[in-house]
């Protein structure tokens, strides 16, 4: 039964989080519990770092969900990383 499996997985990984007090924010709690971050995570982490707003923005965009979001080339991201020097 489908709805079984899925009962007994979600406990596993409920017990595993438990067990090691796993972190939902790091990348490493996601690879042990083969789940992914929720959507905006990654950005909302760049946001609340220390580095200077063009390069925190610079992240955030290459990180975008949708791919129109993104930079569209690497000249892009060169072009805007040139400017950090300035």
């Amino acid at each position: 039964d489908a709805k079984a499996v899925e009962a007994a997985s979600d406990g596993a990984i409920l017990a595993f989080e438990s067990a090691l007090v796993l972190d939902p924010d790091h990348a490493e709690s996601h690879a042990l519990l083969g789940t992914l971050p929720s959507i905006g995570a990654d950005v909302i982490a760049v946001g609340k770092s220390s580095l200077p707003k063009s390069v925190r923005a610079m992240i955030s965009q290459s990180l975008a969900t949708l791919p129109s979001d993104r930079p569209s080339s690497a000249k892009d991201v060169l072009a805007a990383m040139s400017d950090w020097s300035t």
